[in-house]
């Protein structure tokens, strides 16, 4: 049998081969290291290693040794709403539009599509005012860019058969100065005493107009105003309340 080695057991230091099974014997205890089995010191498995991806937490183990399972975490960020930063800008926003509008207003303009953060453009409104000789860029420019392009429906409302017709307003403001006649915005800046800036319409046949932060409306032959304070006033029209008649010119 010579130098024959058994794979029975480990040969003994006098016999060929030993120091070859001896190596391999090594090597397969170490890998029984790493792998956290019976060949780890004092037989006991060894902790896993932590990720070592440079991202905070993408993954998470379960279990220990041959049983581990990596289980994917998806981290939160700004946008979501149980993020604590995303929590306090939303209760920022909520707050801030509280204190303008009461709630009833604030569901009305976030179903017409207001949302915290709104521009819309308003090149076309600057030009409409020039075009009535106005200086445009001392007109209500904030007050177009949050709500310009908003249709509102609103209270009163008239019921028809099954059927609920809501008033509406459109915050248009090259709306309200294509549908207003020059001599009607002529007399309707002539009874409020100072320049009228449109700001849209109301029912398509009502003119909407700012001056000295005060919201008019013009009718026919007749001016009316929603009281002092651009929210308050917009407040008042959403909530269809009627507004105060300023005087009438003769056609």
């Amino acid at each position: 049998m010579g130098g024959r080695v058994f794979r029975s057991h480990r040969p003994r230091p006098d016999q060929p081969g030993h120091r070859l099974v001896a190596r391999r014997a090594n090597l397969r205890g170490g890998r029984r290291k790493l792998r956290g089995g019976p060949g780890g010191q004092h037989g006991s498995p060894q902790q896993p290693r932590r990720p070592t991806s440079r991202c905070r937490i993408h993954r998470r183990r379960v279990g220990h040794g041959e049983h581990q399972t990596v289980l994917p975490v998806v981290p939160r960020h700004d946008g979501d709403a149980r993020s604590p930063r995303r929590g306090k800008r939303y209760a920022r926003t909520v707050s801030s539009m509280g204190d303008r509008f009461p709630e009833d207003v604030v569901s009305l303009l976030r179903a017409a599509g207001w949302f915290e953060g709104r521009a819309a453009d308003t090149a076309p409104a600057l030009q409409a005012w020039d075009s009535l000789g106005l200086r445009a860029e001392a007109g209500p420019v904030d007050l177009v860019r949050e709500f310009d392009g908003l249709h509102v429906e609103h209270p009163p409302y008239v019921d028809i058969g099954e059927t609920r017709h809501f008033d509406f307003t459109n915050f248009d403001a090259v709306a309200g100065v294509r549908g207003l006649p020059e001599r009607a915005y002529r007399e309707y800046t002539r009874l409020a005493g100072l320049p009228l800036y449109p700001i849209g319409q109301n029912r398509a046949h009502m003119t909407l107009m700012i001056g000295a932060q005060q919201i008019f409306a013009g009718v026919d032959n007749y001016l009316f105003t929603y009281g002092d304070g651009l929210d308050s006033a917009v407040t008042a029209m959403l909530r269809g309340e009627q507004p105060t008649k300023i005087g009438e010119w003769h056609p």
